[in-house]
């Protein structure tokens, strides 16, 4: 729709989409979304990322916010507390309590 209207979609209107799809529980829209952007060149933020990661949460799609995580420190981003506490999140509602407390451990690590 927007470059229908001649407006062109950067970081923050990609990241205002991922976050509307995260609290519509919408996660695969959210991660289609993430990927048009990629394919646009439009490089996803530590915002892009924990929003994306909020989604996996919400939806109990634990391995998949796992995956964005990994994909986040692959790009050069470093996981903020947001990706992270929402990864845990994600394990926690999926009942992966080891992988939560994997996480948490590895983030009072750093």
């Amino acid at each position: 729709v927007m470059q229908v209207q001649g407006i062109k979609p950067n970081v923050i209107t990609y990241n205002n989409s991922i976050n509307f799809c995260a609290t519509n529980q919408r996660w695969q829209d959210a991660l289609r979304l993430l990927s048009v952007m990629q394919v646009q060149g439009i490089k996803p933020n530590a915002i892009t990322f924990g929003s994306s990661i909020n989604a996996c949460a919400k939806a109990q799609q634990w391995q998949e916010a796992l995956r964005l995580l990994s994909v986040m420190q692959d790009q050069g981003l470093l996981p903020d507390v947001i990706a992270v506490t929402a990864s845990i999140s994600a394990c926690a509602n999926a009942k992966q309590w080891k992988e939560a407390l994997r996480l948490l451990t590895e983030m009072q690590d750093q």
